[in-house]
């Protein structure tokens, strides 16, 4: 099985700017011949169609953008929500104090006693420095997320036979708020309402594998689960969408299931670490493998249905 992980991480790592976008898209033009590819463009966000999705049991996708570099760690807690709340609302907390003591600052430097003044001079700095920690720098490393759930994506369309009625989306702009697959799911949702759509993100470093259903009623559940199964090295963990959060673009579909890579932690119980940071250089191609393997077996048990 080809190395796709390291492959793109070494040719392409970042992928946030447009031209960084089209020379991966022809990247994987270039790799996939077995499949009709078609590039999807509506306000510069370009979603990767790999086959026939209309006719397809099955849809595999993952986001091919990458974050830009945060000041903190965006760490992932799919079932500890009070913990990641809190930990977001500190950090929002911090810039908002921040910013309300710049203001006062300059506001007493300029000598500007209209409180109109400190206001507008709050809302400035708020958003300044939002940009400057969130969004203004990218991250040259991705190597989690989700050069690791694309180069699963990649690997399924190889093992997979091309004759068992799957499909494939490569998301864009997932980091700016899932635009690519609400785009997506927006002109095509009466034709996903009963289909499948397996989305793989940061899915390489952990080996607690973390797998949320929006709808546990939906087709091939039970065979999903069945193909999914731990070994000595992988724990598999099964929730619905109330029992855990998976903020990654299966969340726009009424089908979607998110699979993540989780570390197990004695207070946080499922937690990956360093997203959208420079830290995020840790991702393993036996995660990969393993991933391929066995959604490649749910194919083969969904087609003998």
């Amino acid at each position: 099985m080809k190395d796709y992980l390291n492959e793109i991480n070494n040719l392409y790592p970042v992928r946030k700017k447009y031209q960084d976008k089209t020379r991966f898209i022809e990247y994987v033009k270039q790799e996939v011949t077995e499949y009709k590819i078609e590039v999807q463009e509506k306000r510069k966000t370009r979603n990767i169609v790999i086959g026939d999705v209309e006719n397809a049991r099955v849809v595999f996708t993952a986001h091919y953008d990458t974050p830009a570099a945060a000041l903190i760690p965006n760490i992932m807690m799919p079932v500890n929500k009070i913990i990641y709340f809190g930990y977001t609302f500190a950090f929002v907390g911090i810039i908002v104090a921040v910013s309300i003591f710049l203001a006062e600052v300059l506001t007493w430097l300029l000598n500007a006693n209209e409180r109109q003044f400190t206001s507008v001079a709050y809302l400035g700095i708020y958003f300044l420095l939002v940009y400057l920690t969130m969004l203004a720098f990218e991250n040259k490393n991705n190597k989690n997320d989700n050069t690791s759930g694309v180069a699963a994506v990649m690997s399924l369309i190889k093992n997979i036979d091309k004759d068992s009625n799957v499909a494939f989306i490569l998301f864009d702009n997932e980091e700016k708020g899932l635009i690519g697959s609400g785009q997506f799911n927006k002109q095509n949702k009466k034709m996903m309402e009963n289909k499948p759509l397996i989305n793989l993100d940061c899915i390489g470093n952990g080996n607690e594998i973390v797998v949320i259903f929006n709808n546990e009623k939906m087709e091939s559940v039970d065979l999903l689960k069945e193909s999914v199964v731990g070994n000595e090295r992988y724990n598999v963990n099964f929730f619905n969408k109330k029992q855990a959060m998976g903020a990654s673009d299966q969340r726009h579909f009424k089908n979607g299931v998110g699979v993540f890579a989780c570390h197990k932690g004695k207070y946080i119980k499922l937690y990956t670490p360093y997203i959208h940071t420079a830290k995020d250089t840790v991702a393993d191609v036996e995660n990969i493998n393993y991933l391929t393997e066995t959604l490649t077996e749910y194919v083969s048990k969904l087609n003998e249905v």
